[in-house]
């Protein structure tokens, strides 16, 4: 007991803490090891709770947010995507954000800790976001009155498909670059996209809808080149039925770096090549 004051004074010790520890002098070596064990589980309880705590306050950064929107609108823009209404564009905008990383930890897919069901909820909730707007856009491309609101949608006619393709790369460009060309082979599938609105009408079913007429065309036509001539046939009708633009520039155009990055990505299903880049933390 003869140091019990110095030590209190030297720690600073509270009236309860001092008390505690002149509790722990008095006490036999058999209770001193319960008193360890019960402190020891004092702080193991307080660390699972500031950890539960930091876990639930814990936000997907800005820059990482921005570039899943990024690749969402990538996705969901080329036309290599053979399914919209399935985990497949989850699972590759899931595989391009454990390569990528933009500054997150590699082995967060392994970690216990809940972030990578973040991240995967944030990658559904994105791509049904974008898949929304893309739907809308296609809409209000045949009935001028679902454009109203949209300042470059002035005038009753309908859209070429080359005028429709160009407000598609514009989807989210206040807040993301996501450096889409409007190309033949992406206004082919845009064109597919408008033709089963036009068959199946404007419907809650218009995805599952897009991918029974995708899976039909590849059923139909197992050669790829002459699926392609399918295809383009679909292009050749949508121009001729939704006239006025010049397609000589988009005959031309070709896709840029990250569409052709996207594109191998969904063909090959190998994310093996994709380099670790930093987050996206530019102000639009």
């Amino acid at each position: 007991m003869q140091h019990l004051e110095a030590q209190a004074n030297a720690k600073k010790l509270k009236t309860d803490t001092k008390e505690d520890l002149r509790k722990f002098i008095m006490a036999s070596e058999s209770e001193r090891e319960v008193m360890r064990m019960a402190l020891w589980l004092q702080i193991r309880d307080l660390l699972i709770a500031f950890t539960m705590v930091f876990e639930s306050s814990w936000q997907i950064p800005p820059g990482v947010d921005k570039n899943l929107n990024k690749y969402a609108i990538r996705l969901l823009l080329s036309p290599n995507l053979a399914h919209y209404d399935n985990d497949l564009v989850v699972k590759i905008l899931m595989g391009i954000t454990e390569r990528k990383l933009w500054g997150l930890s590699p082995t967060m897919r392994t970690d216990d800790d809940g972030k990578w069901d973040r991240f995967e909820a944030r990658a559904r909730e994105l791509l049904g976001q974008r898949k929304s707007e893309i739907k809308k856009l296609v809409v209000g491309s045949v009935d001028p009155t679902a454009r109203a609101h949209r300042k470059k949608s002035a005038g009753n006619k309908d859209w070429h498909i080359a005028e429709l393709c160009q407000h598609l790369i514009g989807i989210g460009i206040k807040s993301v670059k996501t450096n889409l060309v409007v190309t033949k082979a992406m206004c082919v599938r845009i064109a597919f996209l408008r033709q089963v609105l036009s068959d199946h009408g404007n419907t809650a079913n218009y995805w599952p809808d897009v991918d029974n007429e995708l899976e039909k065309v590849r059923a139909r036509e197992k050669d790829g080149k002459k699926r392609s001539k399918l295809f383009l046939a679909v292009l050749t009708a949508d121009v001729q039925c939704y006239p006025g633009a010049n397609m000589a520039a988009v005959e031309k155009a070709r896709e840029s770096m990250v569409q052709g990055e996207v594109a191998e990505i969904i063909t090959n299903q190998d994310f093996s090549h994709l380099e670790p880049e930093q987050a996206d933390d530019s102000e639009e």
